[in-house]
């Protein structure tokens, strides 16, 4: 008797046991880890916006992230239906239970909470995303002084900043469903998905977070599994597991890693690219004998030089009473250009000009003489802009109306009988320029510039050709490499006109009615940012 009571001890032993390994390893099957739990996030929602203008900017910009959030597939968009009233993020932040009380009403894993604030130096939009499980945000952003309070560019402005602050989760999205070794992820075509291409499924270990203010700012995961896709479609793919950590440890909820592998260029960090892998200084040997510390360029905050040089086409057309159009030209007139830029604030630019330019044409006018004519032209600015940015930080695309002084000076040899005079045209002028990047990186950028003259005057000699009503035209387009962090490479074309009317008499010996200057340049070279 007392044998068959040991042998059920025994045999209840090892079954307790072996329930305990079993609920084990389904626990480690499962992997879930309250670390994991807070990038749960399948239904969210956004909270009525505030502002301080009446809803003027709220109303439209809530209504827009509604529309771009129903319309997306990465989580499950559920409309607002328990009446909040309009509550700016802070005091959500204040109280933590009143941000858990709304998104567990809306029965949703997070929400978007925002604020529009008008100040007198532009457009403020803060932005926050709350998690109902703490009532904590998770990651939060900011656009500051917009200038332009149009609603479609603050729409366009709420799209830039959602996207980069859903960029800023550690994962680009999740298995929806799982069956044997096939499973289904939601990311498709629409999100960069190839057929063929490999995900890999992470598992989150821990999760730091502001002390005080809750914001995400880093995690640490593991690899736990591996998958290949096997059918892409627009909002979501179907793959198959081609490696796990442990079985079926790639369950509905699994995380998969960040796609985007993050690059950063010299611009970026400020590393100046030298020949030579040994020295990153460019000038001393951080290793080695006596060495010295090395640190990164600060980012320019003065301002910037340019030096250009090339070749303008160049055609100098004169009308004259009783002898007619008379036209002179040159298609490879060489040319240099300085510029400077000086930064007074991170809103107002002055900018200055000299350019110089070589011209050999023939004298257009039979019987005149001398039969080749040497020219020159010098031309001046000086200009004050103000800068208006499109973009939540860093190097960003910008517009910038301009207003200043200009001088055009034209020098012609002097012939018998008058051919072409000297001219010299100043006045104010006013414009626009603008630049934007090509490439994420910020090693590509382009940009353009077009002005005209708000008033010209007009002087000759020897010899003056009347009263004079004066047009001046200018445009020009640029793109740019980086070379290093300050340095960067130029190239550029530039059309410009100097046309003039006249009436009335002057000391001509034959009356002119009109003439032109014109010029068509294409400059190359560096730029300096200090």
């Amino acid at each position: 008797m007392r044998f068959f009571q040991k042998f059920a001890y025994i045999f209840f032993y090892f079954g307790l046991l072996h329930s305990a390994q079993g609920q084990m390893t389904m626990g480690q099957s499962q992997y879930l880890s309250p670390e994991d739990q807070v990038f749960q996030i399948e239904r969210l929602t956004v909270s009525p916006f505030f502002d301080n203008a009446d809803g003027i900017y709220a109303r439209p910009l809530e209504r827009h992230l509604i529309d771009s959030l129903s319309k997306g597939h990465r989580f499950n968009f559920i409309p607002s239906t328990s009446g909040q009233k309009p509550t700016s993020p802070e005091a959500f932040m204040r109280n933590s239970n009143e941000a858990q009380n709304f998104g567990k009403s809306e029965k949703v894993d997070g929400f978007f909470s925002g604020r529009v604030t008008q100040y007198p130096e532009g457009i403020q939009i803060s932005l926050y995303f709350f998690l109902t499980r703490d009532g904590d945000p998770l990651v939060q952003g900011e656009l500051k002084n917009l200038k332009n309070n149009s609603i479609e560019f603050l729409k366009g402005q709420l799209d830039i900043l959602v996207k980069q602050m859903l960029e800023r989760l550690p994962y680009s999205g999740r298995i929806l469903s799982r069956e044997g070794l096939r499973v289904t992820v939601n990311l498709g075509s629409k999100d960069g998905m190839k057929k063929g291409q490999e995900l890999t499924a992470v598992q989150f270990l821990s999760v730091n977070r502001h002390p005080k203010l809750k914001f995400l700012i880093n995690t640490k995961k593991e690899v736990v599994g591996k998958i290949k896709l096997l059918k892409v479609e627009p909002t979501l793919s179907f793959a198959a597991v081609v490696f796990e950590k442990e079985k079926d440890i790639l369950q509905k909820g699994t995380k998969i890693d960040k796609i985007e592998e993050v690059h950063y260029s010299d611009v970026e960090t400020g590393f100046e690219p030298v020949a030579g892998e040994a020295n990153l200084s460019g000038k001393e040997s951080i290793f080695g004998k006596d060495p010295v510390e090395w640190k990164p360029l600060p980012k320019p905050v003065f301002g910037m030089v340019k030096a250009k040089a090339g070749l303008t086409r160049f055609q100098n057309n004169l009308n004259l009473t009783g002898v007619g159009g008379l036209s002179a030209s040159s298609n490879f007139a060489p040319i240099v250009d300085l510029e400077g830029e000086l930064w007074v604030t991170a809103e107002w630019t002055v900018h200055a000009q000299i350019k110089q330019g070589l011209v050999m044409v023939s004298n257009p006018r039979s019987g005149s003489t001398p039969t080749d004519l040497s020219q020159t032209f010098t031309a001046y600015e000086l200009l004050a802009g103000y800068r208006f940015r499109f973009g939540p930080a860093g190097p960003s695309s910008f517009a910038e109306p301009f207003f200043g002084y200009y001088k055009h000076e034209f020098f012609a040899d002097s012939t018998q009988p008058e051919t072409f005079n000297t001219m010299k045209y100043s006045g104010f002028k006013v414009g626009v320029m603008g630049e934007f990047p090509i490439t994420k990186d910020e090693k590509w950028r382009g940009g353009g510039k077009a002005s005209f003259a708000v008033t010209s005057s007009l002087s000759e000699s020897p010899v003056t050709s009347g009263s004079a009503s004066n047009n001046v035209i200018q445009f020009q387009f640029y793109g740019s490499k980086a070379l290093s962090a300050r340095l960067r490479a130029l190239a550029s074309i530039d059309f410009e006109q100097f046309s003039s009317s006249f009436s009335g008499s002057g000391t001509r010996s034959d009356a002119a009615t009109s003439s032109s200057l014109r010029y068509t340049s294409l400059t190359g070279g560096v730029s300096y940012s200090f």
